[in-house]
C-alpha cells in the first residue's frame, strides 16, 4: 500500500513544481498540500475503504482547484499551465478509483458525469456513459442523460435515437424515457424548422409528403402511440399531460411595422398543431370515460387556443376561451356522467364567475350555467351530487345576490349529508351574516344565536374527528357575542358559556386539535388573568385530554402546547404557581422530553429567572440523559450555554 501511495505522490511532483514556480502556492502551502494528499491516499488505499473517504478526497481536490483558479485570475495569468490539465485529470482519477470499488452506487456515477460536464471533458464522457449504462441498465435517468449528451453536445441524433431505443428495450414502462424520446424528436424538428427559416424557405411548400409529415411530428406521434400502447402508462393521466407539456407553444406572428413602434400580433403559427391534436385525441380515447382530469387538460387546451385566436382577431380574449372550454366540459358530462365530473365542471365555472366584478349588474354566463348544472345534477339523481357541489352552488347564489336560494340549498345539503362539516359550517356562516331569513334583517345577536343553534345541530351529526372546525367557529361566535353584553352579569354568563364550550369541545371523542388547546389557553389567560385556579383548571383539562389521546396512539398535544401551558401558569402570580409549574413540567418532559429540547430550555430559563442556577443545572443534566439524538443534545447545550453566559 505504501508503494502505491508513494508512486501516486511522485506523479504529482511536476504539477506541484509548476504551482510553486508560477507563484500560485507558497512552499509552505505546497508542503501542506502534500501532507493532506498523503493522508487521503492512505485512507483510500486501505483494504476496506469507505465511500466517504473518496468523497472527502474529491471535495478537497475540488476546493483546491477552485482556489488555484481564483489565484490565477487575480494574478492575471492568461497562458495555460500544467496544473490546468492535471487538476481535473486527478479528480477524474479519484472518481475512477472510487467507481472501481463502488460501481453500484448510481449517485457516484452522476457526480462523476457532472464533474466531466463542468470541465468540458467530452472525450472522457463518451467513455463513461457506456460503462455507466452497462452497470445500471435499469436506470431510465442514465439512458435519458446519455441520449441527451449525444444529441446536445455531440449533435449526433442517430446515436441518441439508438440509445433511447435500447433504453426503452430495457425499461419499456418508464414514462421518463418515453417523454424524453418524444421531447428529443421535437427538438430535432425545431432545429430543422429553424434551418428552413434561416435559408428563407420556411414558407415554401414541401416537395415530399414524407418530409411534410415528419416536420409536422409524425415520429413523435409514433412514439406517443407506442407509449400509450402499454396499459400501465395509458391509464395514467400524468403520462398524457407530460407529452402535452413538452409540445412547444404556438409562435406569435407580428405585423410588419416601421420605426420603434410596438409590434402587433396578427396570428399564431403552430408547427405542432397536428401533433397536439393526436395527443389530445389519445388522451380522450384512453381516459375520457374514466378520468375527469383528462377532460380538464382538454378544456385548458381549448381555452388557450380560443384565447390566442381571439387575441389575434381583436375579439374579447376571456369570453372566447371561456366559451370553448365550456363546450369541452359539456361534452365531458355527457361522456362521463359522474359526481366528480360534475364537480370538476362546477369548479371551473366558479373560477370563471369569480373573474367578474362582485355585484355585477348582469349574472355572468358561467354563474348561470353553474346554477343550472347543479339543478340538473339534483334532478338526474343523488349519485351526481356531493356536499362540495352544494357548497359551490350556495356560494354562487350568495355572490349573485340570491341569499334565500343559498339558504335553501344549504338546508337541503345538511339534510342529505348530515355528516358533512363543510355544509354545516357554510350554513352557519350564512346565518351569521344574513340571518334566518337570508335578508340580514335580524340583529347581530339574533344572527349569532341562529348561527350557534346551527353549529350545535351540526356537531350532533358530524363525527368527532371531523368537528374541530365547527367547534372553532362556535367558539368564535360566542366570543363575538361578549361584546354585546349589557352588564357584568351577562358578560360573566357569556364567559362561563364559552369556558364550558371549550371543555366540551376538548372532551369530545376524536377531537384532536392543538389550535383549539392554544385558543383555550389564550382565552383563559385573557379572561381570567388574576384567577390562578381557572388557569390551572384549563391546563389540567388540556393535559387530561392529551393523556387520553396518547393512550389511543395519537400524538397530542405537542411540545408547543405544553410550553404554552407553562407560560400560562407563570403569567399568574400566585403562591401556588411554582409547585404547579414543576408538576406540569414533569408531565411535559415525560411526554415530549425525548424528542424536543424546547421543554427543557423553558424549564432551565424559568429556574434561572427564579435565581436558582442549581435547578437549571439539574435540568441540563437530565436533558443530556433524556434527549434521544446527538443533534438534539448538541443544540440544547449550545442554547443552554448561551442562556447562562
Amino acid at each position: 500500500m505504501a508503494d502505491i501511495v508513494q508512486k501516486n505522490l511522485e506523479d504529482m511532483v511536476p504539477e506541484l513544481e509548476d504551482l510553486q514556480q508560477n507563484g500560485l502556492f507558497s512552499k509552505v502551502e505546497i508542503k501542506q498540500i502534500v501532507k493532506s494528499r498523503t493522508e487521503y491516499e492512505y485512507a483510500c488505499q486501505r483494504k476496506s475503504p469507505n465511500k466517504i473517504d473518496y468523497q472527502r478526497y474529491i471535495e478537497y481536490e475540488t476546493n483546491l482547484e477552485l482556489l488555484r483558479r481564483k489565484r490565477k485570475h487575480r494574478m492575471g495569468i492568461i497562458k495555460l499551465l500544467k496544473s490546468d490539465y492535471e487538476s481535473p485529470r486527478r479528480i477524474s482519477q479519484i472518481y475512477e478509483r472510487a467507481l472501481f470499488r463502488f460501481s453500484q452506487d448510481i449517485s457516484l456515477w452522476y457526480q462523476f458525469i457532472d464533474h466531466l460536464e463542468s470541465r468540458g471533458m467530452i472525450r472522457s464522457l463518451r467513455k463513461v456513459f457506456p460503462r455507466a449504462l452497462q452497470m445500471h441498465p435499469r436506470n431510465p435517468q442514465m439512458w435519458a442523460r446519455a441520449a441527451a449528451f449525444e444529441f446536445s453536445r455531440l449533435q449526433d441524433v442517430n446515436s441518441s435515437r439508438i440509445l433511447m431505443q435500447r433504453g426503452l428495450r430495457m425499461n419499456e414502462d418508464s414514462r421518463l424515457l418515453w417523454v424524453a424520446f418524444f421531447t428529443m424528436e421535437i427538438r430535432y424538428i425545431q432545429k430543422l424548422l429553424a434551418r428552413r427559416e434561416t435559408l428563407g424557405i420556411a414558407a415554401k411548400p414541401f416537395e415530399d409528403r414524407k418530409e411534410r409529415e415528419f416536420l409536422q411530428g409524425a415520429l413523435p406521434a409514433a412514439i406517443y402511440r407506442n407509449c400509450i400502447g402499454r396499459p400501465h402508462l395509458r391509464s395514467e393521466v400524468e403520462t398524457h399531460q407530460d407529452f402535452l407539456r413538452n409540445i412547444p407553444k404556438p409562435v406569435p406572428v407580428y405585423a410588419e411595422s416601421k420605426g420603434n413602434t410596438s409590434r402587433r400580433i396578427v396570428s399564431y403559427r403552430d408547427h405542432f398543431q397536428w401533433l397536439r391534436g393526436r395527443v389530445l385525441e389519445g388522451l380522450q380515447d384512453s381516459l375520457g370515460d374514466v378520468c375527469p382530469e383528462a377532460w380538464v387538460s382538454i378544456a385548458v387546451h381549448a381555452q388557450r387556443q380560443g384565447e390566442r385566436k381571439a387575441f389575434a382577431e381583436g375579439k374579447h380574449v376571456a369570453f372566447e376561451g371561456e366559451r370553448r372550454a365550456m363546450v369541452v366540459f359539456e361534452e365531458s358530462i355527457s361522456a362521463l356522467p359522474t359526481a366528480q365530473m360534475y364537480l370538476t365542471y362546477a369548479k371551473f365555472l366558479r373560477r370563471r364567475a369569480a373573474a367578474y366584478p362582485f355585484g355585477h349588474s348582469k349574472v355572468p354566463i358561467p354563474a348561470k350555467r353553474l346554477l343550472s348544472l347543479c339543478e340538473e345534477a339534483c334532478i338526474e339523481g343523488k349519485e351526481l351530487v356531493n356536499p362540495d357541489l352544494y357548497i359551490l352552488w350556495a356560494d354562487t347564489c350568495i355572490r349573485i345576490g340570491r341569499a334565500r336560494k343559498a339558504l335553501e340549498v344549504l338546508k337541503d345539503a345538511t339534510s342529505k349529508y348530515k355528516s358533512s362539516p363543510k355544509a354545516w359550517l357554510m350554513l352557519a356562516e350564512v346565518y351569521a351574516k344574513l340571518g334566518s331569513g337570508g335578508l340580514g334583517a335580524q340583529t347581530v345577536v339574533e344572527n349569532a344565536l341562529e348561527c350557534e343553534r346551527t353549529l350545535r345541530k351540526g356537531l350532533k351529526n358530524v363525527p368527532g374527528d371531523q368537528s374541530a372546525d365547527l367547534w372553532i367557529k362556535l367558539l368564535l361566535t360566542l366570543t363575538a357575542c361578549t361584546t354585546t353584553a349589557e352588564d357584568n352579569k351577562a358578560y360573566t354568563a357569556y364567559k362561563e358559556k364559552i369556558r364550558a364550550t371549550y371543555v366540551e369541545a376538548l372532551n369530545t371523542p376524536g377531537v384532536v386539535c392543538d389550535t383549539l388547546s392554544m385558543s383555550y389557553l389564550v382565552w383563559t389567560v385573557a379572561a381570567y388573568s388574576a384567577n390562578f385556579q381557572m388557569i390551572k383548571t384549563a391546563v389540567e383539562v388540556i393535559l387530561h385530554v392529551g393523556a387520553k389521546s396518547t393512550k389511543l396512539g395519537e400524538k397530542y398535544p405537542d411540545s408547543n402546547v405544553h410550553i404554552r401551558c407553562l407560560e400560562a401558569l407563570n403569567s399568574s402570580k400566585c403562591s401556588s404557581t411554582d409547585n404547579a409549574i414543576m408538576r406540569i413540567g414533569e408531565i411535559a418532559v415525560e411526554r415530549c422530553g425525548k424528542k424536543t429540547a424546547g421543554i427543557w430550555l423553558w424549564l432551565a430559563r424559568w429556574y434561572l429567572d427564579k435565581g436558582n442556577p442549581a435547578g437549571a443545572a439539574k435540568i441540563c443534566w437530565r436533558a443530556e440523559k433524556c434527549l434521544e439524538t446527538d443533534a438534539l443534545r448538541k443544540n440544547f447545550l449550545a442554547e443552554y450555554r448561551a442562556m447562562t453566559s
